[in-house]
């Protein structure tokens, strides 16, 4: 035999039935009386104690009843609980501790010390056990029904370089014909797999190929991938297509390493591309962009000493795959690069699109940076490991752009780690908030309410040292500017500890300005602290001598306040008035505001209207040099005009040429800045379209334009506002404009049929056309009698007495003639213009004269007609 026996890879089931729940103190009184020189009731010894503990009046639960499926262990002297799985459970819940009190219990802990994960109704435990060729890493148990369980093992097979991964491996065991202990070796089992995974590792070649399948509701849905290693190249791919009732989805990643292209200070290291059809692509947050799947795959190309049958096994598998999810008619594409520059900076970015009917655009980006070059990430001077994500979403108004540094960033030691995280944002029509944006690098000033729309906060600029056992450095700063404030501060600390004697030293800024209204407020603080023990036990005394002083400055009116503490005194100083609030705004300083504009006379120049032609306009060379949109001219299609005529103020009415447009009252319109606690009660929008040269009114169609905007300008005033909370509010629905459109034309009133215009107008291109076959002279249907040539003549003669002799009259006369023998050929009649005249049986032709004469009368008659 080549592989010989495998042990198994645990030493013990125990199927375990528990008539109640049972406590601490109850499980050792059965451990030590009923089950002495037996094996004990192994429970979950991981339970966390409550903060609240001491007030619970009975201890909590800590095996449940029910029936128990347990893993065990035998390394040791005692035997290890691996997995505890509890089916046909009462329905108390072991969390209710019979007093109401909540009790958290989480799974049994596994070998490696981490606690089973529950996953939906399957508990997953990590046991690392190897035996000969075989190595297990986790072992997990479900019940499918009441009376059938499945025990599913992650493991795998080494044979020198071929390594063999069994994957979803499974052993059904069915208990429907156990009626008592005695029949538990009548159990039948069953066995599944779900894919099977093989390597081969043999420098300098690696090579590692996965396939899966598993069963889903819907369908099933089969993932595979391939990874290969030869000296410096490496390459992976992977990809899934899962059968659904109705479509069938499909995507795949490929990543190629190696030394593919080298220009200057650069060189591109890697490329990576892939798509996805009926699939959706979720982009990560800034906190996850290693598990973005091209991100995770070059990850893993670049650690070549790593297991590849491992890597491959967990990028099929892993976190990164919930970020793709089946979709109907959804696409998405993605191609990234690696470049290392500099010979210290590695770069990876990756372009996300979602061409479908929301289109997205996606940016994906992690930045590594290692100074000196060359040298060990534990021994380098500046290790700096940025992520980054930028998305524009048209759909919804939106461009963010975040970024975060990692918590393995750090400099001049690994003890002084760096944080540091950014955000910018702008909103832009669709997002309900437009015209607004944010820039923040390391978060916002303690007392400033973050709207909700905006980013999540990044986190301080910061660093973190603990130099050694006795000294540690703490700093952070950060600065944010919005429409509405900008803001900025920063903190030291600092702490000295060595035996009986300790010093902290504290440094801070903070400072908050907002511009319309104009108000800031700005403290700085410092403080010194130390003490020490002077004796020895009972005859030893702690000396503590503290001083502080901080200084609040606010306005306009400026005004200072000091403090200053020392020891067990405390001062405070005062100069200028209590900060008033934010000051009110008059109607010329709200009309500026919401403006945009600087002062009042900035304001007068600005239009109080926004206008612009949605459709219908004609784009010609004029309209690339028009300045102004408004009092410049436009042409445009009167069918398909459509303009809009938003306002800066909200609208309660609005009409077009008196005919008025049918406004919901939505929200209120208060008008905060300007403190008035009433609701704006008339507030009409009217639009006059004349004609230029009748001056009538022409009928045209009003509808409102309806838009979601943040309350901070138009939220009721309550006595008091915050300045902060200007940047933080809730949308409001308001009315800002109308669009106006020509009415429609009234239908035809003929009556006619309505038919396809499509059907009508195709023509197959895959059948034959059909032959035209000439027709008989006999055959043609006559439709001129033989007054024909006496009609022609009484024509000429009237068009004679029309234009006389002139010139006009003769080349009229010319296309007459021509009209007649055009006629007498085509018209199945009239031959008596044609000399000779051709048989019935022959077939008809144009006669070589009657050709001549055409073309002769036409270049008599054309320049006349045309010049």
């Amino acid at each position: 035999m080549v592989v010989g026996n495998f042990e198994p890879p645990f030493d013990e089931l125990d199927v375990l039935w528990v008539s109640a729940d049972l406590t601490q103190p109850e499980l050792d009184i059965l451990n030590q009386k009923a089950f002495a020189g037996h094996s004990p009731l192994l429970y979950q010894k991981n339970v966390k104690a409550q903060p609240d503990a001491e007030k619970i009046s009975k201890p909590p639960v800590l095996l449940q009843s029910g029936c128990h499926f347990q893993v065990l262990l035998h390394e040791s002297s005692d035997p290890t609980l691996v997995l505890d799985y509890a089916f046909r459970k009462s329905k108390q819940s072991p969390q209710d501790d019979r007093d109401g009190k909540l009790i958290h219990l989480p799974p049994a802990t596994g070998d490696s010390g981490e606690p089973a994960a529950v996953q939906g109704d399957t508990v997953v435990a990590p046991l690392t056990k190897t035996s000969g060729p075989l190595s297990v890493r986790s072992i997990s148990v479900k019940a499918t029904s009441a009376s059938r369980i499945v025990i599913t093992i992650d493991g795998s097979v080494t044979l020198g370089p071929v390594g063999l991964a069994l994957l979803g491996f499974a052993v059904g065991l069915d208990f429907a014909t156990v009626k008592n202990p005695s029949q538990l070796m009548n159990a039948k089992p069953d066995f599944s797999l779900d894919g099977m995974a093989v390597v081969f590792d043999r420098a300098p070649v690696r090579l590692a190929g996965l396939f899966s399948r598993t069963a889903k509701q819907e369908g099933a849905e089969y993932r595979g991938g391939i990874a290969i290693t030869v000296g410096s190249w490496s390459a992976i791919a992977m990809g899934a297509y899962e059968e659904l009732r109705t479509y069938k989805s499909l995507f795949a990643f490929g990543v190629i390493q190696g030394p593919l292209v080298e220009f200057g200070c650069a060189e591109i290291k890697g490329v990576a591309g892939g798509f996805g059809y009926n699939s959706h692509l979720t982009l990560s947050d800034v906190d996850h962009v290693t598990n973005f799947p091209l991100v995770a795959m070059n990850k893993g190309l670049a650690e070549p000493k790593g297991d590849i049958m491992l890597q491959l096994i967990e990028l099929t598998s892993g976190p990164g795959m919930q970020c793709i999810t089946p979709e109907k008619d959804s696409l998405w594409l993605a191609a990234g690069i690696s470049i290392k520059a500099l010979q210290v900076l590695d770069v990876l970015a990756v372009l996300a699109l979602d061409p479908s009917s929301d289109p997205k655009f996606g940016l994906i980006a992690e930045a590594t940076a290692i100074i000196p070059k060359g040298v060990d990430r534990e021994k380098a001077f500046v290790v700096i490991e940025l992520h980054l994500i930028a998305v524009v979403d048209p759909g919804h108004g939106l461009l963010t752009v975040t970024g975060q540094l990692t918590p393995r960033s750090y400099i001049l030691s690994p003890s002084c780690s760096v944080t540091s995280g950014f955000c910018i944002a702008y909103f832009f029509e669709g997002s309900g908030h437009e015209g607004d944006w944010v820039l923040s690098i390391g978060g916002y000033h303690p007392g400033f309410q973050v709207p909700a729309h905006y980013p999540p906060t990044p986190p301080r600029l910061g660093i973190s040292w603990v130099y050694d056992n006795e000294l540690s450095i703490r700093g952070e700063a950060y600065f944010a500017i919005t429409p509405a404030a900008c803001m900025g501060g920063g903190r030291l600390d600092a702490v000295f500890s060595t035996g009986r004697t300790k010093a902290t030293f504290s440094a801070y800024t903070n400072f908050l300005m907002y511009f319309r209204p104009f108000h800031f407020q700005s403290e700085i603080g410092v403080s010194v602290y130390a003490s020490t023990v002077i004796g020895w036990r009972w005859f030893s005394v702690e000396i503590q001598v503290e001083i502080s002083a901080m200084l609040e400055l606010h306005g306009p009116p400026i005004a200072v306040v000091a403090h200053l503490h020392f020891w067990f005194l405390e001062i405070s100083v005062r100069f200028g008035p209590d900060s008033p609030g934010v000051p009110r705004l008059t109607t010329s300083q709200f009309l500026a505001m919401i403006k945009q504009a600087e002062n009042d006379e900035e304001a007068a120049r600005v239009e109080d209207h926004l206008f612009s032609i949605q459709r219908g306009e004609i784009a010609n060379d004029q309209n690339l040099v028009k300045k102004d949109p408004v009092l410049e001219e436009h042409v445009v299609r009167a069918s398909q005009l459509q303009l809009n005529i938003q306002s800066r103020f909200p609208i309660l009415d609005a009409a077009c040429n008196n005919k008025p447009a049918a406004i919901q009252n939505f929200d209120s319109i208060f008008i905060s800045p300007m403190q008035i606690a009433s609701p704006v009660t008339t507030s009409t929008l009217k639009v006059i379209v004349t004609e230029t040269d009748t001056n009538n009114y022409p009928a045209f169609s009003c509808t409102p334009i309806i838009k979601k905007i943040p309350s901070m300008m138009w939220k009721k005033y309550e006595g008091d506002i915050n300045p902060s909370s200007l940047g933080n509010s809730t949308n409001k629905t308001f009315a800002m404009g109308i669009m106006i459109e020509p009415e429609k034309s009234a239908p035809s009133n003929e009556g006619l049929a309505a038919y396809s215009v499509i059907k009508f107008s195709s023509e197959s291109i895959f059948h034959p056309v059909p032959e035209i076959k000439s027709l008989e002279t006999a055959q043609m249907t006559v439709f001129l009698d033989s007054q024909s040539s006496q009609n022609d003549e009484m024509t000429r003669q009237r068009v004679k007495q029309i234009f006389g002799d002139s010139q006009v009259g003769v080349a009229q006369q010319n296309v007459l003639d021509c009209w007649s023998l055009f006629k007498a050929r085509y018209t199945g009649g009239g031959w008596q213009f044609a000399s000779p005249k051709p048989s019935p049986a022959s077939k008809a032709t144009m006669p070589p004269d009657i050709n001549a004469m055409l073309r002769d009368r036409f270049a008599q008659a054309l320049p006349v007609i045309l010049g």
